[in-house]
């Protein structure tokens, strides 16, 4: 028997791939619970669904990336990017309508985010426990499923943004060039999802400037590619944008303050993250608290704290991770402050912070606590799960019951 044949290689090889099973087990138990959920009343529609929905079925009917305006004008999309209407409209050319493919495609990128961020955890902490519990924790939280809910662009930025930093750290264990390429692809694609996205294609720009191997010339050239690739059919769309309404974004330079209202949202936002269904602004206040605790704690145990897992170059994965979480903050600060003060600051609008930030909890929490815990990791896992179905399966259960009995938006039953 050859020595690659092994007995103990083949077990393991076998194991590995039945512990992959379960992780894509899990991820299409997502993708049953939100087809569940909007099995009844269709794919909540809000304001802005009403405006992706109608693009999506203008250009099924041939009439371009257009959305209808008073009087049945015609209007250029500049609002928002144009991708997510333009999967609709594919999608619809096939089968359903385009509210069917916004429900099914939710269910579709509900179960392909989780089981990135399962990804992500095991290529850098090589721990399927610890990506099991990555997973599990996003599909049982009510904050994050609430996102795959409604018809909007979210479900597809978050399978991109998910995609581009699981192709930036791979790059950074195996140096293989083809990744940084195609992670260029993605975060073009995000940020015609987005225009935050735009945070995605910096991220990648700097973690190459920082991270790339060899001189700094060979380190610019890198950079300056990745650009090229990620920015390239955006600066398209704002041609296109400016030679139709003579608008970038259909937005206007102003500078708004972040005033007591957005500061109200952000902390309701951060402690449903840890107390779903919670009224009290006191108790609302704490756990807003604890979580941005825990944020300056993990960002603290990366950027000071020796790497303890095997991986190959461990803390420069955790930077990127750590380096595109603080980029979308910043970029979505200066779009509040400058030039679209209505975004409200809710679930949504935070769900990459929310994931980004149990990606790194679980990755930096199984770097720290397994050297200690070998003889008991499984253990400690479980009892977190256990914390995590306390905290999270009823407040998660009741919104799926609610959107299979009332429906959400202009798709309840109410309207």
């Amino acid at each position: 028997m050859m020595e690659n044949d092994s007995p103990k290689r083949t077990w393991r090889g076998i194991r590995e791939r039945g512990d992959w099973i379960v992780i894509v087990i899990v991820a299409l138990v997502a993708m049953a619970l939100q087809l569940v959920s909007t099995s009844q009343n269709g794919i909540g529609v809000s304001h802005d669904s009403v405006l992706y929905l109608d693009t999506a079925e203008n250009i099924s009917d041939g009439k371009g990336v257009n959305w209808t305006g008073g009087g049945g004008q015609l209007k250029p999309l500049i609002h928002f990017p144009p991708l997510y209407p333009l999967l609709l409209a594919f999608g619809s050319s096939f089968a359903g309508t385009v509210a069917q493919i916004a429900a099914w495609s939710a269910a579709l990128l509900f179960g392909a985010s989780v089981f990135l961020a399962a990804a992500i955890i095991y290529s850098i902490t090589n721990s399927w426990p610890a990506a099991l519990l990555g997973e599990s924790f996003l599909l049982l939280s009510p904050s994050f499923f609430a996102v795959y809910l409604d018809a909007m662009s979210e479900p597809l930025y978050l399978a991109l943004t998910a995609l581009v930093l699981l192709l930036l750290t791979g790059f950074l264990v195996d140096q293989k060039r083809w990744k940084i390429h195609l992670a260029a692809i993605f975060a073009s694609l995000a940020f015609l999802t987005r225009y935050i996205g735009a945070s995605l294609v910096v991220t990648g720009v700097i973690s190459l400037l920082i991270f790339y191997p060899g001189p700094s010339r060979k380190k610019i050239t890198e950079a300056l590619r990745f650009v090229a690739i990620g920015m390239g059919m955006n600066f398209i769309l704002t041609i296109r944008n400016v030679s139709l309404t003579g608008s970038f974004t259909n937005r206007t330079f102003a500078f708004h303050p972040i005033g007591e209202e957005k500061i109200i949202e952000t902390i309701t936002t951060l402690s449903g993250w840890l107390l779903p269904n919670v009224d009290m602004l006191e108790i609302k206040i704490v756990a807003a608290v604890l979580i941005i605790l825990l944020l300056l704690g993990i960002a603290y145990s990366i950027l000071f704290l020796p790497g303890r897992i095997s991986s190959i170059r461990p803390n420069q994965t955790k930077i990127v991770l750590l380096l595109h979480g603080f980029l979308y903050a910043i970029f979505l600060l200066i779009s509040l402050t400058f030039f679209d003060a209505s975004t409200r600051l809710n679930s949504r609008i935070l769900s990459p912070l929310y994931a980004l930030t149990l990606v790194l909890l679980f990755i930096e929490g199984h770097s720290l606590l397994a050297p200690r815990l070998r003889s008991s990791v499984g253990l400690s896992f479980t009892a977190v799960s256990l914390i995590a179905v306390l905290l999270f399966a009823p407040a998660t259960q009741s919104l799926i019951a609610e959107s299979r009995a009332e429906g959400r938006g202009f798709s309840s039953r109410a309207w």
